[in-house]
């Protein structure tokens, strides 16, 4: 986009319950409550022009889209036994 970054930095914090993962909390999903992420940019560009590259960025992202809406998720098994039948 042309846009002169000096820096980028994205941290990102989660909220979520270890008894869901371990099956020790009674209802707590097994994965994130919350995800959170702070964008810092450094960069000589107007906050306008920062803002539209970040939403772009945003509607792009893998990562946000996986968290954003619910995955078909599909398991495939192949086991493979040597032992005799």
């Amino acid at each position: 986009m042309g846009i002169p970054i000096a820096r980028l930095e994205v941290e990102v914090q989660t909220d979520y319950d270890d008894g869901g993962l371990f099956g020790t909390s009674d209802g707590a999903p097994p994965g994130y409550l919350e995800v959170r992420y702070t964008v810092m940019v450094d960069s000589e560009a107007s906050e306008e022009v920062i803002l539209k590259m970040l939403d772009e960025a945003d509607r792009h992202s893998p990562y946000l889209d996986v968290f954003a809406r619910a995955q078909r998720c599909r398991r495939e098994v192949n086991i493979v036994s040597k032992k005799p039948h």
